[in-house]
């Protein structure tokens, strides 16, 4: 949930599997609704596979960015394989 009073903008999020793999986009969904890049003020977001090209075996770093309130942001997180599979069912 964004839980600030200020939109995210210019959202992004791949994920950067363990082994080498090459980067997978994930796509972003608000209040269930396909979005291209806006997180609005209060709104539930997820963020999904949008396929599933390479079987995933290990865990992978997480990389989200967004702008807000003018400035760029970024969380990077490391998932485990069981979180990345949640991932697998939400695309």
């Amino acid at each position: 949930m964004n839980a600030s009073d200020q939109p995210f903008d210019e959202v992004h999020a791949v994920l950067k599997p363990d082994g080498g793999h090459s980067e997978l986009a994930l796509a972003l969904n608000v209040e269930g609704q396909k979005s291209e890049g806006i997180i609005p003020a209060g709104a539930r977001f997820s963020l999904g596979l949008a396929s599933a090209k390479e079987e995933q075996t290990g865990g992978a770093i997480l990389t989200f960015r967004y702008r807000q309130d003018g400035q760029s942001r970024t969380s990077i997180l490391y998932l485990t394989p069981s979180m990345i599979s949640r991932l697998e069912n939400r695309g």
